[in-house]
């Protein structure tokens, strides 16, 4: 189950971004030297494709560096199991400075439900009303899983979030995992979904062509740092990789609690834990309820 926890009262728009970056966007020139990008990229794009479930442990930490070093400001963790058509069932947790905050992320194929337990509201919605974008979808799943882009990346390549960008090659790099196993790694700088300035490395498991470990980078916001180089820093890392094993019948069914309450829109786990002020990556002068969005449960 996922955990997510301490850090500073910074106020982390930026994070917010790096967190939420698009699948589609990893586009970036081929690499001149190490594995052939193309050939790695295409293989890892067929693996996905062919999955037909998955299930994973994910955990990690956001941080704070700078001269002096760097210092953890939460740290993630999650379950999720995921499987064709476009169903996942996801348990989020968020420890912050003592306080844990939790978040249930599910999808039937149907509909989807993002459930805040702490604050017993739900939201509820119909797949077709989700933004139509590759990179506004990417970000809203992203969002909704406390950075997990994992899960956005499996939903890209089972096209079910559109693919409206080009697809340029990353480069790629041979790593090696904190198990000891060898990996390729995708190295992007910018492209949707990542401001510019920001970095990103994806490494994939050689043995199964399966993400492994992420590692995002960005400048912390100018008005937080006061003149400091800072940078902020999301790493994740998946364990306990389950791949195409049946998922019970019951395992992507959800049904708000009696006593839940239905709103527009929920504000996700990671964002409650870490005190984002909402205003700063909605615009305050429009609803709350985003577009599309039901006023009341689909039918």
């Amino acid at each position: 189950m996922g955990k997510l926890a301490r850090q500073h009262s910074l106020k982390i728009t930026l994070l917010v971004s790096i967190a939420c970056m698009s699948p589609a966007g990893l586009a970036q020139k081929q690499s001149s030297h190490g594995p052939n990008a193309a050939d790695i990229d295409s293989q890892i794009q067929r693996r996905y494709r062919s999955l037909k479930s998955i299930s994973y442990n994910m955990h990690g930490k956001i941080s704070l560096r700078g001269p002096g070093g760097e210092v953890p400001i939460a740290i993630i963790s999650s379950s999720l199991r995921a499987a064709k058509p476009n169903q996942f069932y996801a348990e989020v947790t968020a420890e912050h400075l003592g306080r844990e905050f939790h978040g249930t992320f599910v999808s039937d194929g149907t509909k989807i439900w993002d459930f805040d337990s702490d604050n017993q509201v739900y939201m509820e919605k119909l797949w077709t009303s989700l933004p139509k974008s590759s990179s506004a979808a990417g970000d809203w799943f992203n969002g909704r899983a406390a950075g997990d882009v994992s899960l956005a990346y499996l939903l890209y390549y089972w096209r079910a979030i559109p693919n409206d960008s080009k697809n340029v090659v990353p480069a790629i790099r041979s790593v090696m995992l904190p198990n000891g196993y060898p990996a390729y790694s995708l190295e992007m700088r910018g492209g949707m979904g990542i401001p510019a300035g920001n970095t990103a490395s994806l490494a994939f498991d050689k043995r199964d062509l399966i993400l492994r470990r992420v590692t995002l980078n960005g400048p912390a916001p100018a008005k937080e740092a006061k003149g400091a180089h800072l940078t902020l820093v999301l790493s994740l890392d998946f364990d306990d990789v389950v791949i195409d094993e049946p998922a019970p019948d019951d395992a992507f069914k959800f049904q708000p609690p009696s006593e839940a309450r239905f709103v527009p829109n929920v504000k996700p786990v990671g964002q409650r834990a870490t005190a984002v002020d909402n205003s700063e990556i909605r615009d305050p002068r429009k609803k709350e309820t985003e577009p599309g969005e039901d006023k009341k449960p689909p039918a």
